[in-house]
């Protein structure tokens, strides 16, 4: 694995300067050529009364090559991404099961290294948008690849994306066929039960002056569609304070094949929305958010995957506000709300932010979860492109009113970035 993993991330090194060569003997922009090298590592410990605790500690390498080419005749140009995860802990505690999602099992049942090989062809829609198809990441509500659960080395979605902006409006269209998750080479199509299915999203967003407004509609003709939608709107006052109001709602209603397998008497739909205040005085941000998911429904939760054709469902992050680092606190049924603290040291330390979260929910069944987490970022002002980061965060399951998990979790990452060209 290790000898493919290094010639894959050398062919996509050779390809990119072989392509800047070209470009730069016929005059021509040569795009953009960045490489990072990354360590990450990530600890989870979980305490069940009655049980012997459970620590799981894993620790990865990551180089990634990143070419942009420019548009050739301002017209078409591509993008080509490699990059090399490779295994350097991957402890299992006394259970021997992996819970830090960092690799997947190899044949063994141990976690594996891996890499990613992939790109997207792309035209230029007359300087205003762009159209690309191959295989790429995307962040949009309704489809994103996301970094949440493993650092920065993110899943990735195949297919067709398209945006274009115009007079403040920006509109996107999205045709996926398939997902790579973050822990694993390959891609899986998208599907419900064995049927191959396409997922297709719209959307857009507008902003001016401080008010903005996103929305996205998507479906998956056998598994469900999705609507979201958030309404975000800051008010400057006085002395560089800032007041932020924001809305959000979103809803998941099963449909074909999915819609004939629901429970009667369940409704096929769940609904969910949240809201948030925000202020802003000088370097600290202070808020709090209230997210409500709705009972009742054929769904378990208001989790924003689309269905895999294998089974199971895509990467897709959940865009509730009260996404924490250990818990999505988006059970059907469960009410949450969180206060958030951040700060920006630069005046003391160059480079350094910190901030702290506290969530806290009741779900049916007399259960109630809570979560605290604090993460500190450090970008090293005398290396340029060097990063330190460190989140820690402890979750709570109670039930009846009695501790039934108690869950740490403990990431670290140093980043280092270098822009070639």
């Amino acid at each position: 694995m290790k000898k493919l993993s290094v010639s894959v991330l050398s062919a996509a090194i050779a390809s990119a300067v072989a392509s800047m060569a070209v470009s730069a003997d016929n005059h021509v922009d040569t795009g953009s050529f960045n490489i990072d090298l990354e360590s990450y590592y990530r600890g989870v410990n979980f305490e069940h009364p009655g049980v012997p605790d459970e620590t799981d500690r894993a620790w990865a390498q990551v180089i990634r090559a990143e070419y942009q080419s420019a548009y050739y005749g301002g017209i078409v140009g591509f993008d080509l991404s490699a990059e090399i995860v490779q295994r350097v802990l991957d402890d299992r505690g006394n259970n021997d099961i992996g819970q830090t999602t960092l690799f997947a099992n190899d044949a063994a049942g141990r976690g594996r290294s891996y890499d990613k090989l992939f790109g997207a062809v792309k035209v230029n829609l007359f300087d205003r948008g762009v159209a690309k198809y191959g295989r790429m990441r995307l962040d949009t509500p309704l489809l994103n690849d996301t970094d949440r659960d493993i650092g920065s080395v993110a899943s990735v979605t195949e297919g067709f994306y398209a945006d274009y902006n115009v007079a403040g409006v920006h509109v996107y269209g999205i045709v996926a066929t398939g997902n790579s998750s973050q822990n694993r080479s390959g891609f899986d199509d998208y599907g419900y039960r064995g049927s191959k299915e396409e997922v297709k999203i719209v959307g857009g967003s507008y902003a001016i002056d401080g008010f903005a407004v996103n929305a996205a509609y998507g479906e998956q003709d056998n598994y469900a569609k999705q609507f979201y939608a958030d309404v975000n709107y800051d008010i400057p006052l006085q002395d560089g304070v800032v007041v932020g109001l924001d809305a959000q709602y979103g809803s998941k209603e099963a449909v074909g094949a999915r819609r004939d397998r629901v429970v009667p008497g369940n409704d096929a739909q769940l609904d969910w929305w949240g809201t948030r205040a925000s202020v802003g005085v000088g370097n600290a941000d202070f808020s709090v958010s209230y997210v409500d998911v709705g009972d009742g429904s054929d769904w378990d939760d208001a989790s924003q995957g689309w269905a895999i054709r294998t089974g199971g469902s895509g990467s897709t992050n959940y865009a509730g506000y009260n996404n924490g680092l250990i818990r999505d606190f988006n059970n059907a049924g469960e009410e949450s709300i969180q206060y958030k603290v951040g700060y920006n040291f630069s005046d003391v330390v160059d480079g350094l932010s910190a901030s702290a979260l506290y969530i806290d929910s009741d779900s049916p069944g007399n259960v109630s979860y809570s979560e605290y987490n604090v993460h500190v970022d450090y970008a090293v002002p005398a290396i340029k492109g060097l990063g330190l980061s460190v989140q820690h965060g402890k979750g709570e399951t109670e039930i009846g009113g009695v501790n039934a998990l108690s869950l740490q979790d403990t990431r670290v990452m140093a980043t280092y970035s270098l822009s070639v060209f």
